[in-house]
């Protein structure tokens, strides 16, 4: 029968925030210097975990045992002789990347970690009561934060968007984070919150330490007078269906922050469920000069809904902002419809009645006609430019 020691190695990005150890070396031993203890091999692991040296690496190269390599998921698998089922065993690996890139260490040494020593006997019956059950290592977040930005220059923004009043997770939005320098505030990236309103950004310090000067200058510059800092000055924005939803600025900022930032952000919009049927449709803007501001200025819509003077004509593509319900209540996609009337009511008095509202934009022929509002003649004349302009618009 076959021994198949089965193990997972993961790494903690913020105490909620667990990643997958992928493509990295394990490396099984023999004990160094304590042979066989099993004391040694239920001793806690926190307190084993650290570096190896290249010497320690030396002096162990004629114990090693095993070598295997991660997957995707940071599981391994090992076959085990049958004259190793009743020893203890050093497990260490050795770290060559990081998630979600895989760059080469910025310095040439190995980075070689030494995890823990366990019983192979207690780790296979484990296994045999249980097909499911794999030895498991999650690397504490201080420790693998320390790694992948000391070594390989990650760094990471792992966060949640909630609802400030109800704690509700907000799902498909657009969430920015922003580096706060003294000339140009740095893009830092962009990720799409998940359905339990989870977001992470990845990026490295060449994302924050953008100059004028930049690529042959790179350094982060604090927005504080003079003051120079290792680490970006992070704020945030976020939006959904171009409604903003946070809005930080950079006095607001995270100052200095390390490898791994851990955020809680909230929002006071109320975001709903567009697939619910009672899901409310309100227009807060058409085009880029109707708003849905109501008020006495020019341009605001007054009490009776008609626009003030200072509103534009509609033209082209209009763009309408807000928010509409997916499906009705019977499960059929919404189409919204926009009625015309060739009649209109001074402000302030009584709206028009329904039945006015007889065309439909996009259904009823000839709705819009393009006509001369006004001409440009040039009466000097050049050898460039010596042309007539017309501007049109729709009737």
């Amino acid at each position: 029968m076959r021994n198949i020691f089965k193990g997972s190695l993961r790494g903690y990005v913020c105490e909620d925030c667990l990643e997958a150890v992928s493509e990295v070396e394990i490396l099984i031993y023999h004990p160094y210097r304590n042979a066989n203890s099993t004391a040694n091999a239920a001793s806690n692991v926190k307190e084993t975990f650290r570096f190896v040296s290249k010497e320690e690496a030396k002096q162990r190269a004629e114990l090693l045992v095993y070598k295997a390599k991660t997957d995707a998921e940071g599981n391994f698998q090992i076959e085990v002789s049958e004259n190793h089922l009743d020893a203890s065993f050093d497990i260490d690996f050795v770290c060559g990347t990081v998630p979600p890139k895989h760059p080469k260490p910025k310095r040439d040494e190995i980075v070689q970690l030494h995890i823990t020593t366990f019983s192979m006997r207690l780790e296979l019956e484990k296994q045999a009561k249980d097909e499911k059950h794999r030895w498991e290592y999650a690397i504490a977040y201080k420790w693998w934060c320390y790694i992948r930005g000391h070594f390989f220059d990650a760094w990471v923004i792992c966060g949640h968007l909630m609802n400030c009043q109800t704690n509700k997770p907000i799902a498909n939005a657009k969430v920015t984070a922003m580096d706060a320098d003294f000339f140009t505030d740095d893009n830092l990236g962009t990720a799409t919150t998940d359905s339990n309103g989870h977001f992470r950004i990845d990026y490295t310090s060449a994302d924050f330490k953008k100059t004028f000067l930049s690529p042959w200058i790179n350094i982060e510059t604090d927005p504080s007078f003079l003051s120079f800092q290792s680490g970006p000055d992070v704020y945030f924005k976020a939006e959904l269906g171009g409604t903003k939803l946070v809005d930080e600025t950079k006095a607001d900022a995270r100052k200095n922050v390390g490898f791994c930032l851990c955020v809680n952000l909230c929002s006071d919009v109320n975001v709903v469920d567009p697939n619910d049927p009672n899901f409310p449709s309100a227009w807060t803007g058409i085009g880029a000069a109707f708003s849905s501001s109501y008020g006495s200025s020019s341009y605001d819509f007054d009490a009776d809904g008609f626009a003030g003077s200072g509103k534009n004509v509609l033209y082209s593509v209009i763009r309408l902002t807000g928010q509409a319900a997916l499906r009705s209540g019977s499960g059929n996609p919404i189409e919204y419809r926009f009625r015309v009337s060739d009649t209109t009511a001074p402000n302030n008095t009584v709206s028009l009645p329904e039945s006015n509202f007889t065309k439909i934009v996009g259904v009823t022929p000839g709705l819009f006609t393009s006509s001369i509002v006004s001409k440009l003649t040039r009466k000097v004349f050049s050898f460039i430019l010596n042309d007539i302009f017309c501007l049109e618009r729709p009737k």
